[in-house]
């Protein structure tokens, strides 16, 4: 296949998306619009036409891209919304293209972002989707973690970090007081009871295979989690 040539997203992506889409409305009371979706096409399109020149995801996930990627970061938004509401603080480590946090952000709009990534090519390719979105309240930052993170965070993701053996137990001695880490790696299991409250969910994302991986919600053990997602303010 000629590099230039993007794959486009299967039929089969299409009903993914879809069963994704009405799930989330189902769980949070969001209301998903059209503006919502077309954001998600467009990221979708920009991910496969920039794909070739900054290695965002692999080739062959292009074509399940919606399925892969899109609605697995998706599987985060009840739980961004139950630990930060809709205009709440988050931090992402190792962005790389974009996941999870931008189609979060295109579900939660109000939510304020930093995106750290140390891949110069990635940061370029994340300032100008971006800026195609329509996206505010949005921080790039291009550096490493630890040395460039945020103070203040509600919750943190970082879905795709290399070693995370050794990255999972740093972040989650960073997290900030009443922080709770999304953590999508077994690496999180490993982490010392005595000090950390680590929780892995099982729930319809996960039983529907709409969730790629695994989650495991991460807080500091003297904090209390709630049961149940937050509705959104309607």
């Amino acid at each position: 296949m000629n590099r230039n040539t993007h794959p486009q997203r299967s039929g089969a992506s299409e009903q993914t998306m879809e069963r994704a889409l009405v799930l989330l409305t189902h769980e949070t009371g969001l209301t998903l619009n059209d503006n919502t979706r077309q954001r998600l096409a467009t990221f979708a399109a920009l991910i496969r036409a920039w794909n070739h020149r900054c290695g965002l995801v692999s080739n062959g996930d292009l074509a399940a891209l919606e399925t892969n990627h899109i609605v697995d970061a998706l599987s985060l938004v009840p739980y961004a919304l139950r630990f930060a509401g809709e205009k709440g603080q988050t931090l992402d480590i190792g962005s790389g293209g974009g996941f999870p946090m931008i189609p979060m952000k295109c579900a939660l709009p109000g939510l304020t972002c930093t995106l750290v990534e140390r891949n110069a090519r990635k940061v370029g390719f994340l300032h100008r989707a971006v800026a195609a979105l329509g996206l505010d309240n949005i921080a790039i930052v291009h550096g490493s973690f630890p040395d460039a993170t945020a103070s203040i965070a509600d919750i943190i993701t970082a879905r795709a970090v290399e070693r995370p053996d050794r990255i999972v137990p740093a972040i989650a001695t960073h997290m900030p007081p009443g922080c709770v880490f999304l953590c999508q790696n077994d690496a999180a299991a490993t982490l010392p009871a005595q000090t950390f409250h680590v929780e892995q969910i099982a729930d319809q994302w996960q039983t529907a295979g709409l969730r790629r991986g695994v989650l495991f919600l991460v807080a500091h053990k003297c904090q209390q989690i709630e049961s149940a997602p937050r509705k959104p303010n309607l």
